[in-house]
Parts: structure tokens; sequence; C-alpha cells
């Protein structure tokens, strides 16, 4: 008798159907041969956690308990039921299997009930990349537990364990430095905030330079074919003088025509990162949004597993694509598609990888659905519209550039035109206007513009560019580890959460979306300001601890080496919390107004908290920023004997005294 455990009721149901488990019983199905039962929310956790040595075989202290009710102290009866039936059924079983969704929280829960448990008999872990029958065959009706090694994921245990750790030990300490915000994702929010607080401030002090562009427009015929000067002016009344002795001209020479043909870039399939970009560009949907959505539709068994880091497939996969694709010619949308295209000639060069994948990109299934709803509907098409594009042979896109020169001394630099969808989406690709220019060396200049393009040093971050620089940072993090490509989706849960967290930020107000990007709310600067030099500032602890994590679940790290690296880097980070505790106690000082001693501090302003009293002093000045030993001797002595850097409206560097005048205002004196 094998035993399948799996986490919802759903997944159960379709396993009980393939194995034809027609039986049902309380909490469970059963045939002659398999027993399946599910866990939903039947959990087990770990008790708190002491970071304290207790031997030198094991670092920390543990214990395993089931899931309380919330507010509650009683244990809760239902998962105490739960956990009653599943040790009747290990009794009853051989070998167990846990089917699980490729998640590390999941294979968590799994990895605790069999500690908690204590199961002794084989277990297996089997990932269900996708619930198509089709691959639930292949994977659950072929497996011989017989012949498999005790491959469970031991290691998110310990991963787990060690995270819990974590959080006990800063939470506490964050919260206290933080004004009791509710810091339990600390090393998600804490380098999340900096980056986009940092990248803030730069983008607000930086000088945005207007450039000017001359644009020629040329007469071919019936054709006007377009392009810009090559340099680019800083004023607007130089770019006018070129313009106008251009358009004096009256012809100008066609000197040099390239055609290259260029090969596309290829399409890939959809991994949960640019998924869920494309979801917020085009429906701006949010990350939990279209998370609930995708695994709306992979428990429908409509797509495959969608929580993936992956853009590519096995080789193992290139006989189901057709099968795949061909359904899809069922779904209204997408006949179209299909009248030019071949099944026989897919395009299989840039999307088939011959490693073994542990996990692949987003994939439609045989199964086409009917009902679903607007949200639904939009995100399932999306993923096959992508399917149908990465496997479709691509055409070649011939690309000219045509150089023209323009003989007035002045203006004798050479006008390149490019093709249409370079430039502008509204004109003809230059490509198809050869015939015009054939046999033809002048050419009449139509008319000139001016185009103004305004460039900044440091451009603020959008949602979508957010989620696009942790992903490159986090990939290029595991490849400078050398961790393999097939690999990556033991992180997958390290971006989710990424993901969400940044969601949370918007939520909770420290950030919101403009135009121009990210803008900064003052307690998420203040956040910022408080928590620069902690050592969480930047991915790469939270990186390090999910890659020491990750070697130690694949065996490259012996156990207690694990324990020790681990212990190593919470102390460090330990210290660099206590500094940043001693560094963030309360500013001492009098109020300059009514002398009283109630001040706040926060990033823009030092205000006075006596309800009588309205006085208030900004700490950014010019472009210069006041630490708290500025601040201190400024309400001791009513200036600062230290000259500071200022930055006037005209850009220019002055250093200054400050000092406040008779009425509590902040006043500076230039050195000249």
């Amino acid at each position: 008798m094998v035993l399948i455990v799996t986490q919802r009721a759903s997944v159960a149901r379709i396993l009980a159907t393939l194995f034809n488990a027609n039986q049902k019983h309380y909490g469970y199905y059963s045939s002659n041969k398999h027993l399946i039962v599910w866990m939903d929310d039947c959990e087990v956790n770990l008790k708190s956690l002491d970071f304290k040595k207790v031997s030198k075989e094991n670092s920390f202290k543990y214990k395993l308990r089931p899931s309380r009710l919330v507010n509650k102290s009683a244990f809760c009866p239902v998962t105490l039921k739960k956990l009653a039936l599943i040790k009747e059924l290990v009794l009853l079983s051989k070998s167990i299997v846990f089917a699980s969704e490729p998640s590390g929280k999941l294979q968590i829960r799994f990895e605790y009930l069999k500690q908690y448990l204590n199961i002794t008999i084989p277990s297996y872990t089997v990932l269900l990349t996708s619930l198509d029958k089709d691959f639930l065959k292949r994977t659950l009706l072929n497996f011989d537990t017989d012949k498999q090694t005790n491959d469970s994921l031991y290691a998110y245990h310990n991963r787990n364990l060690i995270s819990n750790i974590i959080k006990k030990q800063l939470t506490k300490v964050y919260q206290k430095v933080t004004d009791n915000v509710n810091t339990q994702l600390c090393l998600y929010k804490t380098p999340l905030l900096s980056l986009i607080c940092l990248r803030y401030l730069n983008s607000k002090a930086s000088r945005l330079e207007k450039r000017y562009k001359v644009r020629v427009n040329i007469n071919a015929g019936k054709t006007t074919i377009f392009g810009y000067l090559s340099k680019a002016y800083k004023t607007k009344q130089y770019a006018q003088r070129v313009a106008k002795a251009i358009k004096k001209e009256k012809e100008v020479t066609l000197q040099e025509i390239q055609v290259e043909t260029v090969e596309q870039k290829p399409i890939l399939l959809y991994d949960f990162f640019s998924l869920s970009i494309n979801a917020y560009k085009l429906y701006g949907y949010q990350v939990s949004k279209t998370l609930e959505v995708l695994l709306s539709l992979y428990r429908q068994r409509f797509i495959t597993y969608p929580v993936t880091l992956s853009q590519y497939l096995s080789y193992e996969y290139k006989d189901r694509v057709p099968k795949l694709l061909n359904a899809l010619r069922d779904y209204p949308l997408f006949k179209e598609d299909f009248l030019h295209l071949k099944l026989a000639r897919l395009n299989y060069r840039n999307v088939l990888k011959k490693e073994n994948l542990e996990n692949h990109g987003i994939l439609t299934t045989l199964k086409i659905p009917t009902n679903l709803n607007v949200c639904e509907k939009a995100i399932y098409e999306l993923i096959a519209k992508r399917c149908i594009d990465s496997f479709t042979p691509k055409k070649e896109i011939r690309e000219a550039k045509l150089k023209f020169f323009i003989k007035n001394s002045l203006s004798h630099l050479p006008i390149e035109v490019y093709t249409g969808d370079v430039l502008d989406m509204d004109y003809l690709n230059v490509v198809d206007c050869f015939n015009v220019l054939k046999g033809e060396e002048s050419f009449k200049v139509d008319s000139t513009l001016i185009v103004e393009k305004t460039n900044s040093e440091v451009q603020s971050f959008t949602f979508t560019s957010t989620l696009e620089y942790i992903r490159d940072e986090f990939l290029g993090f595991l490849q400078n580890k050398a961790v393999a490509q097939s690999h990556i989706c033991f992180f997958s849960d390290v971006f989710l959460t990424l993901s969400l967290t940044l969601e949370k930020l918007i939520q909770s107000g420290y950030l919101y979306t403009s135009e121009n990007g990210f803008v900064c709310h003052e307690k998420a600067l203040d956040y910022y300001k408080k928590t620069k030099n902690v050592g969480l500032n930047t991915f790469s602890c939270l990186f390090e601890f999910e890659l020491l994590f990750y070697k130690q679940s694949k065996g490259e790290i012996e156990k207690q080496e694990f324990y020790n690296a681990a212990k190593e880097k919470l102390e460090q980070l330990e210290r660099a919390i206590n500094d940043l505790k001693s560094s963030a106690q309360s500013l001492k000082g009098v109020c300059f107004k009514c002398k009283g001693n109630t001040l706040k501090s926060s990033y823009y302003k030092l205000v006075c908290l006596n309800k009588d009293c309205n006085w208030t002093m900004p700490r950014l000045i010019s472009r210069a920023y006041l630490s708290n030993t500025n601040i201190k001797d400024l309400l001791t002595s009513n200036r600062l004997e230290d000259p500071i850097s200022l930055i006037t409206r005209k850009g220019k560097k002055v250093k200054a005294y400050l000092y406040f005048d008779s009425n509590g205002k902040l006043l500076f004196d230039p050195i000249l």
C-alpha cells in the first residue's frame, strides 16, 4: 500500500481519479493499492527558538508542534484530528510519496510533518510541475518506489529553521529602531526600500539636462524619409540656426546605403517574473492578483506550475509541444495564428535546453478552458499566445541605414535613417522605399524640426523596472556563484516573497507610483535613514543566506559546516543591529523656542512635540543633510562651528556656517 500525501484537496481529487481510488472516506481516498490524503490547513510549525549553542552536534534548539488557532492558546482540534488520521494511514502503508507543488514553502510543511510524526518508512518527493493527465501518468504511474533512493528534501527543515532564528533575533530590535513597524520581512523589506529610496533621492538631486536634435524630413518622390543629425545641441537657438541653414539647401546627397539582415531576438516562454511584469503593464494586475489567477488556472489543469524562474524547456518535452499547440486550435482567439503555422516545422532552437531542468517555463496543457472569468481569461491568453510565439519560426528582418550628406559647411553632418519601427512606428520602413531611391542621387529637404530630449543622470524606479532589477541582481548573483541554470527553481520562493513585499510597501503607504516612477513617502525615507548602515540594505545578505541553504540541501557542505556558517552570519547581523540600536537613540536637546526637550526627528525635519509650540527645523538644506551631531551642536550653541557644503539653485557649490536667527529660523553664512 502506497500513501500519497498532497497539500490541497483539489489535487487529491485529481490523483484519486488517476489511481481509481474511488472509495471516499473522511479526509482521504482509497483503493486496493493507494491511499490519498491531503493536508490543507493541517500545519506543523516550529516552537519559538533560542539562538544558543546546545551541543557540538546541534547548534540550535527547536521543537515541532501543531499550529494553533488565531488568538487561541489551545491546539486546533481539526489539525490534531487530521494528524491522527495521517498517522493511522502511515501505519497501513509501506511507503509514502509526497506529491508537492515545486514550492519550497510546501516542501517545508511536508518535512515538518515527517519529523513530527517520526516517519521511518521510505518516503519520496515528487514535484507536480503540471496536473495534466499525461504528465501525471508519466510521473506517478511509472514511479517505482523500490528503485528510488531516499530523496526527501530534508534541508528545507534546516532552511526554515535558520530563517525563523533570523526573524526572532532581529525583529524585536528592528521594531524598536523603526518605531514598532511590523518588520517580520526585514531581510526582504529593508533592501527593497534602500534600493528604491536611494534611487529616488539620487533622481531628485540629479540635474535634468536638455538637448536639442535637428530632425530632417527628405522628399523622395511620393515618400518622405527622415533622420536626425548625429549631433545634439545644448541650446535651442543654435539648433534653430542649423535647421534654418539646412532648410535653405535645395538638395542633399545620398552617399551610402546599407542593408543587413538582423536576427530577431528569441521569444522565450513566460516565467513568473516576465508574466507578472506584462500583466501589470497590460492590465494593471498586482503581483498578488496575478499569483492568485495563475494558481487557479494551475489547479484547474489549464497551465503547468506557474511559480518558476525558468523560461526554457527540457528536450524531453519536444515531442509534446505539437500536441499542446494543436490543442490550442480549439481556442477561438488563436485560429488565425494556426493558418500558416506548420506543426512539423516548429522553432525549437532557443527554447529547448539539453540539460534536465527541474522546472520549466509556463506552458498550456491539453485541457482547453471554456468558462473563465475576465482575469483568468486575460492571463491564460497571455500564456497561450507566448507559447505559440515561442515555437513559431521567425521571419528575417531587413534593417536599412541610409547616410546622407548636406553640402552646407555649417552643418556638414551625416543623417542616418533607420527602419521605421526603430524611430517611429507611424512611418514606413525605408527598406520598402528602395524603388523610389534607385537611380536618384539628390533629394530635396522637405522640412526640419527641433526635437527636445531630456536626459537625467538617474531615473527613479518604476514597479516593473524594480522587478526587472531584482531579477537581474538575483540571477546574476546565482551565476557568479556557479549555480546551474537548471537549479534556479530552488530559489523561486525568494523572488515571489520579494515581489509580494514590494506590493505590501505600496499598500502600506511607503511608496506610491507616478509617471516618473516611485515616490517615497517620508516614513520610507525615515526607515531608510535608520537602517542604511545596518548591513541589510543590499540583497547580498539575503542571497548569501539562500545560497547557504541551497548548498546544504544539495549536500555540498556538511551539516556542522552549515550550522557554523549560519551562526557566523547571524552574529554579524546581530552586531550590525546592536550598532544600529545605539546610533538610533532619541535625539537629545531642547527646543529653540519653548526650551522643551520633547523633540522628534524624521528624515526631512525636526519637530517640537509641545502642542503649544509650532517650531520646526529642516534637516535637508540645499542638498546638505544634517546629521544628529550637527543638530545637537545647533541646539546647544545656536551655530555650527564647522562649515558644511551647500549647493545653490544654480548648481554652484559653496561652504557656509549654519545658525539660528532670533525667531529660530535656520540661516547660513557663506564663506567667500
